[in-house]
């Protein structure tokens, strides 16, 4: 998810400033997330972005997809606070979270990233780098479903960090991956129909022929 914070680092790399990027991802019961990008910048940096986005937001829309395409991302929005100096960009992103089956889900985040627990469900992850010209600080606040039990942090599989938690499905839910299961075993079994079918036809073809 740094990925998109590229963006405006190079667009304000000609000024020898800090600048703080602050991303906010609420996260629903299905992985799923509202992910709110709040810019604020000082009055030089200001400039650069207005150049550049300011009157054309769909330029930064397709940036982000472009710099995400592990996600679907649809519902983007745009706000502008010229007085205060803010661009406020947000848009649902989906698999965010990852479900790994018997209630547990994953949320991966980078080694570099310190992470400080805020409450039970709220969780914020911090990183000040140099890059190239500029001191780039990032945030991450990161808030889980009310339902979310024991989270903590541990690795996956392949040794990358996680914010694991514990989050049993709804019956919604649970009826919608047995749907998809049971759309998937009938797609299957009429492959394999198809499959015996054809094979059942050969042979009398052969001995018509004959």
């Amino acid at each position: 998810m740094k990925k998109i914070f590229v963006l405006i680092l190079l667009t304000l790399s000609l000024f020898a400033e800090k600048i703080i990027i602050q991303l906010d991802v609420n996260v629903n019961e299905c992985g799923d997330a509202k992910i709110t990008w709040t810019q604020k910048a000082t009055a030089f940096q200001w400039k650069m972005l207005v150049q550049k986005y300011g009157n054309n937001p769909a330029l930064l829309k397709r940036e982000i997809i472009a710099s995400l395409p592990g996600y679907e991302l649809t519902n983007f929005s745009f706000k502008r606070n010229d007085i205060e100096r803010t661009m406020i960009f947000s848009f649902d992103a989906k698999g965010v979270v990852k479900y790994k089956g018997n209630g547990i889900w994953h949320f991966k985040y980078e080694k570099k990233f310190t992470p400080r627990k805020i409450s039970p469900t709220e969780w914020f992850f911090t990183d000040t780098e140099n890059e190239g010209n500029i001191l780039a600080e990032y945030d991450i606040s990161l808030k889980l479903p009310q339902r979310a039990k024991k989270a903590h942090l541990t690795t996956n599989e392949f040794d990358e960090k996680v914010l694991e938690y514990f989050l049993k499905p709804t019956i919604f839910q649970r009826i919608s991956i047995v749907t998809y299961i049971g759309i998937g075993l009938i797609f299957i079994a009429l492959v394999l129909a198809l499959i015996a079918l054809f094979y059942k036809e050969k042979p009398q073809k052969i001995e018509n022929q004959k």
